[in-house]
């Protein structure tokens, strides 16, 4: 399995006071299994989205049975999360049509651990594409919740 987080905008030329623009921008993540790449989210305010996404995992690794929900700014899409013991399922449902769009099933240590190292990438490619990123707020928001991933042990 691999993640990739990609987002929309180039941050080479930003200033410190530019940066709260491109967090608010479009990210799009993708989790590629087998021979598929799926784009699994995709949303405006992108750190917003990540921040309770980080929190979500975070429980769900410390209660093997559970249920969340999380929903996408700019689209209608509301997800939802269930760990059953190893296994992560989500379901895209459409608020719009009132259809379910999708039901992914991952194997929820592989795809943290996975999650953990595009999100440890993302955070060093933003850091040595602008220096000045380390000053941002939201950035270091990121940073924090990737020590707390790690002191999980991943």
């Amino acid at each position: 399995m691999k993640i990739k987080l990609e987002t929309d905008k180039d941050i080479s030329d930003l200033t410190l006071e530019e940066f709260d623009n491109y967090f608010v921008g479009f990210l799009n993540f993708y989790v590629e299994d087998g021979n598929n790449e799926i784009l699994l989210f995709s949303t405006t305010l992108y750190t917003t989205f990540l921040n309770e996404f980080n929190d979500i995992l975070i429980d769900m690794y410390k209660s093997p049975d559970c249920k969340k929900e999380i929903s996408t700014i700019g689209n209608a899409n509301l997800y939802t999360l269930k760990r059953k013991r190893e296994v992560l399922e989500i379901t895209e449902f459409n608020q719009v049509s009132e259809t379910i769009d999708g039901v992914y099933e991952f194997n929820f240590f592989d795809f943290l651990g996975e999650y953990t190292e595009r999100l440890e990438q993302h955070l060093i490619f933003l850091q040595n594409t602008n220096s000045n990123i380390v000053e941002e707020f939201k950035f270091n928001l990121l940073k924090n919740e990737l020590i707390q991933f790690k002191q999980l042990g991943l």
